[in-house]
């Protein structure tokens, strides 16, 4: 998405002239992320809400018979050094199904492992730890063929998230565009990616610091495999969880004649 088109936040104090005073600007979300809303609910969290918009031609949306959706709902707050923490709220944990897949202390060096467990609407959490590989991540939304594919990269070298959404389908009429988040990522300190996908959503949260929201289309029915890869050196999974996704609307065929 153009730069122009993304939501800067800014960090201060207002002064004693009740005028406000910037210690630190950032960038909310570097995907496609829009008009945040929030507000402060019955357990002193502020929550924000998000407009996911689209990446695909008008014509498409319209013959789809819809355009955008809202994001997950997230907490926002600062850290102990006035730094700013965003993360999914907890309640979504309501969502998760039976249908699970869990691994401990796994080593992968160089090379990338297919996960037992597909899906297109997932959430996945995952640890990692003694990290040397200058690149490492998962490649989602993967067809069999091997002819879709998005990857979301940690980039350690340049402090980077990103998402390669160049061969995320063969759908020529959608935005491929690479997107890319800033990561203040302290050495030899764990990472945490929790990442939930619905469909034509994606939505990455990383250390609970940085946001990125992206929008894929995938047009194979067989793009739903999940992969973990590192590049030039190793990484270790301490932990990953996969759930499989409920849905958050409720059962309505009682309303259907």
């Amino acid at each position: 998405m153009d730069d122009k088109f993304l939501v800067e936040y800014r960090l201060g104090n207002l002064n004693e002239n009740n005028k406000f005073e910037e210690d630190s600007r950032g960038i909310l979300d570097a995907g496609d992320f829009y008009a945040p809303q929030v507000f402060m609910d019955d357990k002193n969290r502020n929550i924000m809400f998000g407009w996911i918009t689209e990446a695909r031609d008008e014509e498409e949306q319209v013959e789809s018979g819809w355009s955008g959706s809202m994001s997950i709902p997230r907490i926002i707050s600062l850290d102990s050094e006035s730094k700013l923490k965003i993360k999914p709220v907890p309640e979504v944990k309501k969502l998760r199904s039976d249908n699970k897949y869990r691994n401990k202390r796994e080593k992968i060096k160089s090379s990338s492992k297919m996960l037992p467990m597909k899906g297109s609407q997932v959430e996945i959490k995952a640890e990692f730890e003694n990290i040397d590989a200058t690149r490492f991540g998962f490649s989602i939304f993967e067809s069999s063929d091997e002819k879709e594919c998005t990857d979301v990269e940690i980039d350690r070298k340049n402090g980077k998230l990103i998402v390669d959404r160049s061969e995320s389908t063969l759908n020529t009429s959608v935005d491929k565009s690479t997107q890319e988040a800033l990561l203040d990522l302290a050495q030899g300190k764990s990472i945490t990616v929790n990442m939930f996908l619905d469909h034509s959503i994606v939505e990455i949260f990383v250390n609970d610091m940085v946001s990125l929201t992206s929008r894929i289309y995938p047009s194979k029915e067989s793009s739903d495999g999940i992969s973990i890869f590192a590049k030039d050196g190793s990484v270790e999974l301490s932990d990953i969880h996969v759930w499989e996704m409920e849905s958050s609307w409720p059962k309505l065929d009682k309303y259907q004649s």
